[in-house]
C-alpha cells in the first residue's frame, strides 16, 4: 500500500481548515489561544505543498461504496451509546469565508 495516502488524509484531517487563510476561523471555533506563528506557517508550509488539485484520493475513497447505514448511532445491549458517527458531521462542513 502506497504510504502516501494515509500521511496525506491524515494531513487532511488535521488541516480541515486548509483554504482559510490563518485569518479566518474554522467553522467552530475552538476555545483557548490562538495559534502561534510557527504554528501557523507550518500549516501554510502544508497547504502550499500538498497536492490539492490531485483528487484521486478522494475518488479512491468512494470507490465501492454502496449506501451509508440507515444507522448513525450504535448501541450495546442495555441501550448505551457505543458509537455515535453524528458527532463528526462538523468535519462535513465547508469552512466559512
Amino acid at each position: 500500500m502506497n504510504r502516501t495516502i494515509p500521511i496525506l488524509a491524515m494531513t487532511l484531517f488535521l488541516l480541515a481548515c486548509s483554504s482559510c487563510s490563518q485569518n479566518e476561523r474554522a467553522v467552530t471555533p475552538v476555545p483557548g489561544n490562538p495559534a502561534s506563528t510557527f504554528t501557523v506557517a507550518r500549516q501554510q508550509t502544508l497547504r502550499d505543498n500538498l497536492p490539492f488539485p490531485d483528487k484521486r484520493d478522494f475518488e479512491e475513497s468512494q470507490r465501492g461504496f454502496i449506501a451509508a447505514p440507515d444507522f448513525r448511532r450504535i448501541e450495546d445491549d442495555s441501550g448505551n451509546t457505543v458509537w455515535d458517527i453524528s458527532r463528526y458531521d462538523f468535519l462535513l462542513l465547508a469552512p466559512s469565508r
